[in-house]
């Protein structure tokens, strides 16, 4: 089994040039707006319900200079970030 990440809410990231505009699942009066920069928005963009990490850290590595091994790690720990936030979330498939 393995763990593929998906945007709970997609309408909620907005473009804007490379980056992306992340806004809270409740707007309240005091809510805070992410902010991703260009290459956490590449991994924003990759994320689609089919990507697994480390297909998602394959093509960051095709971009960016890091090892594929660093970039899973880092990669995993932004989206379980965005788990903590409700962006997104965890599916299972066989």
């Amino acid at each position: 089994m393995k763990n593929i990440p998906e945007l709970c809410n997609p309408s909620k990231i907005s473009k804007v040039g490379e980056e992306r505009v992340i806004l809270p699942q409740d707007l309240a009066e005091n809510c805070q707006v992410g902010l991703a920069n260009e290459s956490a928005a590449f991994i924003i963009d990759k994320i689609d319900g089919n990507n697994s990490i480390e297909k998602i850290a394959e093509d960051f590595c095709e971009i960016y200079e890091i090892n594929e091994k660093d970039a899973v790690d880092v990669i995993f720990d932004f989206v379980t970030d965005l788990v903590k936030e409700g962006v997104c979330k965890w599916k299972t498939i066989d």
